[in-house]
């Protein structure tokens, strides 16, 4: 069992230097994923991290592995975590019955990930959390690799913030000698998470002038492109005249569909748009965090939408003397993540007030497909229910820094 879970955390830390890499505008020098783009605000949107595709079968293959192998007592854990991939084969232009079960075939490894519900996706998006910042405490020289984590004794970042996790301490520590790094030292990564409509509309330049949210459907644009879209190789501009912009955007369809083929593709096949983002108007679909609502509203702030959708900051439970409550018997908080930080650098915690009945039903789902590469697309599902045909991609609060 040793040998296994080794065999595991090694899958995990080829995971995070596949896709980390050292920030070098930051004063600190801050690691950040490499496999995600900072999307500048402006008065109206926070600047905020989103990745350049949506999430890969490999990444989600590695998740499985480590769930089996610490979830020991609770294999049900393991079990919840199993895509729902029937039909899978219908994604592509063959008949082959193993292609309903092909996300751990090395083959689709850079495939998206799709058959994952709401639900899954953030018990995912938490445990990748986790992973990236237990790195940096290794890489920091304040924790010791572990690949021993069973059961309980799992790193978890909310955890160990709130002094319930230990791990294995190094002898000497760089930054504090009786305790190890605090959410200050502003070296810990924000919880990743799922982009709000709002951001997911931003970042892929669909709003009219990237500040108008909840316009009608025929004011956003067809395809992710402004004035330059790359399409395998080629470079297309729209001219000014309505005539010569007609014609671009004619051949730029034309392209698309003589060259994109009508089948599930790797997340690597397409060129990038403005932005440096790839497959937001084709391939899959993809969640998003909001709640469906047939009103759009206008909020821009993700911390707003999460309040819209019943998140509070009053959801962290306390004893009488204040200290933290206990965590669950998975080694995690209970009913919060954190998410951000607050102006006066406290982490910024988000989650259901205790004793609210948590809000549940359909989520948002935006963007194109394989067979429909259109890009102001929005619809939704129950956050139980998956699809092949839907994946996700991940975002992350960006923090400033002192």
């Amino acid at each position: 069992m040793k040998i296994f879970s080794k065999l595991g955390f090694i899958a995990v830390i080829f995971l995070i230097l596949s896709f980390s890499i050292y920030d070098k505008t930051e004063k600190k020098g801050k690691m950040i994923p490499n496999d995600m783009i900072l999307i500048n605000g402006n008065d109206i949107f926070k600047s905020f991290y989103l990745s350049i595709t949506e999430e890969p079968n490999i990444n989600w293959l590695i998740y499985r592995s480590w769930l089996k192998n610490v979830f020991i007592s609770y294999p049900k854990i393991y079990e919840s975590s199993k895509l729902k991939t029937n039909g899978y084969s219908k994604l592509f232009k063959f008949n082959e019955p193993e292609l309903d079960d092909c996300s751990a075939q090395p083959a689709y490894a850079y495939y998206p990930v799709t058959s994952a519900s709401w639900k899954q996706i953030q018990d995912y998006l938490q445990w990748k959390t986790d992973r990236f910042n237990e790195y940096i405490l290794v890489e920091y020289s304040i924790l010791c690799a572990n690949p021993n984590q069973i059961d309980m004794d799992n790193f978890n970042t909310e955890a160990y913030l709130a002094n319930q996790y230990e791990g294995v301490m190094r002898k000497e520590l760089h930054l504090h000698k009786e305790q190890g790094m605090l959410w200050s030292d502003e070296f810990l990564y924000p919880g990743f998470r799922l982009p709000t409509e709002a951001e997911w509309e931003y970042a892929s330049e669909t709003i009219p002038e990237l500040k108008y949210v909840g316009s009608e459907k025929s004011d956003f644009k067809t395809y992710p492109f402004t004035d330059i879209f790359f399409i395998k190789d080629k470079t297309f501009y729209k001219d000014l005249k309505d005539y010569y912009r007609q014609i671009a955007t004619n051949e730029i369809r034309t392209k698309w569909t003589s060259e994109n083929p009508e089948q599930l593709t790797s997340i690597k096949e397409f060129k990038k748009a403005k932005y440096g983002l790839a497959n937001m108007g084709g391939n899959v679909k993809e969640w998003c965090f909001d709640i469906y609502e047939d009103k759009r509203n206008l909020l821009t702030d993700w911390v707003e939408i999460y309040k819209h959708n019943g998140y509070s900051e009053d959801c962290i439970i306390k004893d009488s003397s204040g200290a933290y409550a206990d965590k669950d018997k998975f080694g995690r908080m209970k009913y919060y993540r954190i998410l951000g930080s607050k102006s006066d650098d406290k982490p910024l915690c988000l989650g259901y007030p205790i004793g609210q009945k948590k809000l549940e039903g359909n989520r948002v789902i935006r963007g194109g497909t394989y067979k429909n590469p259109n890009i102001h697309s929005r619809n939704w599902m129950n956050e139980d229910s998956s699809s092949i045909e839907v994946g996700f991609r991940c975002a992350m609060t960006y923090v400033k820094r002192r």
